[in-house]
């Protein structure tokens, strides 16, 4: 009988902290935490068009879920060209690790998610929220 309360408080034990550690928050990543994975959701954009002194467009990854005064969080992805000129407009989920981008404005200064994974997950991005 001793037994039996010992294999069933240990079960109730092993439960409680499945359930307690499922339910912790993830830890947050920082913009410069490369070689980390780092998932983010958001719209894809292009920006600008190959030119004779570039050879790669941008396409950068907007994630509007945040409530405002935030604004939206913006990041350069550096991935296949093709695959995401396909994605162009359309919400998806990518992951990958994460870098601190160069100085400067526009793009380059967006962080860098390196693609790892691409989910697509709708072929249309949410209106831009408004302020309030």
């Amino acid at each position: 009988m001793n037994t039996l309360w010992s294999r069933a408080g240990a079960a109730l034990i092993g439960c409680a902290t499945v359930t307690l550690a499922a339910q912790s928050p993830a830890p947050q990543s920082s913009a410069a935490s490369s070689g980390r994975r780092f998932v983010a959701i958001g719209c894809v954009s292009r920006t600008g068009a190959a030119t004779a002194g570039s050879k790669r467009s941008n396409y950068v990854l907007t994630d509007t879920r945040g409530e405002p005064p935030l604004p939206p969080l913006r990041y350069r992805l550096d991935g296949d060209e093709s695959t995401l000129s396909l994605h162009v407009g359309h919400t998806v989920e990518v992951s990958g690790p994460l870098t601190a981008g160069g100085g400067g404005s526009g793009p380059a200064a967006l962080p860098v998610l390196k693609v790892s994974a691409l989910t697509y997950i709708s072929k249309s991005c949410p209106a831009p929220r408004a302020s309030r």
